[in-house]
């Protein structure tokens, strides 16, 4: 059986088109592969600090109780990183708005925290209104962890198990 040139040059063209597009989906898959490591590899960044700020909440729950706050503040880096390289675009809606709950609500806590040290030591201490100023962030600062603990339950709960 003898085929004709054309006929090769059609099976060659066809053969080209196959690898085009075989090379793009290849190449677009290989990226959608990466994006989703790269976020569960940020995840599990953000839910390791997201223990160790829990345990930290736990402390700040018991010293509040005796009327103090700790000069330890809560943690942070991992967030900056994640956020930094825009990791968490690749996680889905639902997780990424639980991280960035969470994460406003530590961030919040911990400037109650900074602002109740503040008013414990220096020259802000000095103030008249300072006692009745840091009793009222003492009650915003229970009030903020009373809304954030469920949250850290929930994120923290597959890190603890592990």
């Amino acid at each position: 059986m003898q085929i004709s040139s054309t006929l090769w040059l059609v099976m060659i063209a066809a053969g080209a088109m196959l690898v085009a597009v075989g090379n793009l989906n290849f190449n677009i898959a290989r990226d959608r592969e990466r994006e989703q490591a790269a976020g569960l590899r940020a995840v599990e960044m953000l839910q390791t600090e997201l223990v160790n700020n829990d345990g930290r909440i736990k402390e700040l729950r018991e010293l509040l109780k005796q009327r103090q706050v700790t000069t330890e503040p809560l943690e942070f880096a991992a967030w900056n990183v994640v956020t930094g390289a825009g990791l968490l675009a690749r996680l889905d809606h639902k997780k990424m708005t639980q991280l960035a709950d969470a994460y406003y609500n530590l961030n919040l806590i911990e400037q109650y925290r900074s602002q109740i040290v503040e008013r414990s030591i220096g020259v802000a201490s000095a103030l008249q209104q300072t006692p009745a100023i840091k009793e009222q962030l003492m009650a915003n600062l229970g009030a903020a962890i009373d809304k954030l603990e469920p949250k850290l339950k929930e994120l923290t709960a597959d890190q603890i198990s592990k």
